[in-house]
């Protein structure tokens, strides 16, 4: 999973200590809502420094383990890795951070396309989690992003990114967890091994509490009571060695994982075929 890099929003919420909320409001808005940086915003240019940085480290991959090798292959889609795809956030400054960090990758693979997910998006009631791209519609380039080197941007949004399944902003009677289910559904229908998604903090944080065992996945730093700090939890992977498969007339989710939020409770109800429990 890549997080995206800064947004202009970012940029500008620390002057609401300094001016009127309603004052930030009229400078955020310009007279066109597609080139908001309230709503949706996008990739500042701090953002995309950062964004441009976390490129070249993927296309060095120095001072790597085997494993992250292995994984940074993945996501650079090598012939000799496991099948994988792009997959964004329908939010600006996430499929701008997906198109600058994998172009290198598209340039090597004519045929890529970044799909754009609506389960992906922010969870989270801020001005700048509103999708303002209207449905089916390629994204359009910021006034920063026209301006920059770092990647042919509007190309990207035009030619080489999938809205097939872009419907619009969020719901009104959606949520965080009803998205996340919605990912997991699309994922597991799918021939596709691995998936390179670009999206937001509070989705994954909010992903991994869900879906990953809380006392062996931690995001917070040894301190992090005192002094508020997150640490990198390093890759989150699994490897499946075996497995022996027994098959029941009547699918059974009782026993050790009997509790609804236990995690094959929720699989059972999202639809999955197959639950594997450890």
């Amino acid at each position: 999973m890549v997080h995206l890099g800064g947004g202009d929003f970012s940029d500008i919420l620390p002057l609401a200590f300094f001016f009127p909320f309603f004052t930030l409001i009229f400078l955020s808005l310009s007279p066109s809502v597609i080139r908001s940086w309230f709503y949706d915003s996008p990739l500042s240019e701090l953002g995309i420094n950062q964004v441009e940085s976390l490129y070249h480290f993927l296309l060095k991959g120095t001072g790597l383990t085997t494993r992250e090798k292995e994984l940074i292959a993945i996501m650079r889609g090598y012939p000799d890795t496991p099948s994988s795809k792009l997959l964004s956030s329908s939010l600006r400054r996430a499929l701008s951070t997906v198109a600058i960090c994998f172009q290198e990758r598209m340039k090597r693979i004519p045929t890529e396309k970044i799909l754009v997910l609506p389960a992906l998006q922010e969870i989270s009631r801020n001005p700048d989690t509103l999708c303002i791209t209207p449905p089916f519609t390629p994204v359009t380039a910021s006034w920063i992003e026209r301006d920059s080197k770092a990647c042919a941007f509007q190309d990207v949004f035009s030619n080489r990114t999938d809205m097939s399944k872009h419907k619009g902003n969020k719901p009104i009677n959606s949520n965080g967890l009803h998205r996340m289910k919605e990912f997991c559904r699309y994922v597991f229908s799918q021939p596709t091994e691995a998936f390179v998604v670009g999206g937001h903090s509070i989705w994954f944080r909010s992903f991994f509490k869900t879906f990953l065992p809380h006392d062996e996945f931690k995001v917070r730093g040894k301190q992090y009571l005192t002094d508020k700090k997150k640490v990198n939890a390093g890759s989150s992977i699994m490897q499946l060695i075996g497995v022996d498969i027994v098959q029941v007339p009547i699918p059974e989710r009782k026993g050790l994982c009997a509790h609804p939020k236990e995690f094959v409770q929720m699989l059972g109800e999202v639809g999955m075929s197959l639950s594997l429990a450890l």
